[in-house]
């Protein structure tokens, strides 16, 4: 659900200057046109890209849901890459065709297996999986009030938008080589500058984590990394369930917290650049006088979990989470409290 009701136009609040601004800070300043050269970049060097995702499309769509771990790396990785096609003055190449040496993507996403060692089967097996990927599409819905004829009162309409992941796939044998265009039409929430409603999705992140969960979590998470997050933001357990895909599965709060929310929220803690905690007041209560550098990660992200943990009215079942994400740092006590002592709210 996006919000806006209008389309933006490109790049709004940002020159060019202000971009490469923001990618020098991130530790990602290669936008050059040496990247567009036609032999690809080993991924594994290229950890520090990020792609720009709308702050509203990571919150209220849930288009990755219905992709797999390997779709979502590549989906991602597809995102940068096509943002390096860019002309940030103009607006065009976002469906630049990208091409893709297929022995360095495997490498570059760990997989032990090189591409040269896969037989024809193989091969067609991963190609088969990204026709799938080009088949399948995920829809936008925009709020928007309209006026009703011959009535004053505004009504609340939805206007939907169907979008493909990719548009075209193309295999060369004998090269090696993936040929993939995205969506000209995803370029306005899939690499957006809009200031403060954007966030930066660094690749090495995503490939970091293992698990599907953690990779759609991380990526809702760090959203609120550097706005309303930092001071502590709501959702629904039941907008949670339907952001991972999963309204039919663990339907129990104990379940979805054991098999979903525990091992996601461990990854992320200990794997990326964020830190995800609640209410700083449960914390020291569930700390009994001990720091988080004490305890062992899987108590601690226990103790993290059930921070943010909201009872309904009747205070019996758990119907949200209210969170607090922070830029991840050694020293866990002083993400979380600020430098202040573990027993001070």
């Amino acid at each position: 659900m996006l919000n806006n009701g209008k389309r933006k136009k490109f790049f709004p609040f940002y020159d060019v200057s202000d971009i490469l601004k923001i990618e020098n800070k991130m530790e990602a300043n290669n936008m050059n046109e040496n990247l567009k050269q036609s032999s690809m970049i080993h991924p594994k060097y290229e950890g520090n890209k990020i792609a720009y995702w709308s702050n509203d499309f990571i919150r209220y769509s849930t288009a990755l849901k219905p992709l797999d771990e390997f779709e979502i790396n590549f989906f991602i990785y597809l995102c940068y890459k096509a943002k390096e096609n860019l002309n940030l003055q103009t607006g065009k190449g976002w469906d630049d065709i990208i091409k893709i040496d297929m022995q360095k993507l495997l490498e570059g996403f760990t997989y032990k297996k090189s591409w040269s060692k896969y037989n024809a089967d193989e091969k067609n097996e991963l190609y088969n999986k990204l026709k799938k990927l080009r088949k399948k599409d995920f829809e936008i819905r925009t709020d928007k009030y309209k006026t009703i004829v011959n009535d004053s009162s505004n009504a609340l309409v939805y206007e939907y938008q169907l979008f493909s992941y990719i548009t075209y796939v193309h295999y060369v044998p004998e090269t090696w080589t993936m040929e993939v265009q995205l969506d000209k039409r995803t370029q306005e929430f899939l690499c957006t500058f809009e200031k403060g409603g954007f966030t930066p999705v660094m690749f090495k992140n995503i490939l970091a984590l293992k698990s599907k969960y953690a990779k759609i979590l991380y990526v809702y998470f760090r959203s609120y990394r550097d706005g309303a997050g930092m001071k502590g933001s709501s959702y629904t357990i039941e907008h949670l369930r339907k952001l991972l895909g999963v309204e039919e599965k663990y339907e129990k709060w104990g379940d979805f917290k054991r098999y979903i929310l525990l091992p996601a929220i461990q990854e992320i803690n200990e794997k990326t650049d964020i830190f995800i905690f609640g209410r700083r007041d449960k914390i020291v209560e569930m700390l009994k006088g001990k720091k988080v550098k004490d305890i062992s990660e899987k108590e601690c992200t226990k103790i993290m979990l059930n921070s943010m943990c909201e009872t309904s009215t009747k205070g019996k079942s758990i119907y949200k989470l209210t969170f607090q994400v922070e830029k991840k740092a050694k020293d866990l006590d002083a993400v979380i409290f600020g430098g202040k002592k573990a027993n001070a709210s």
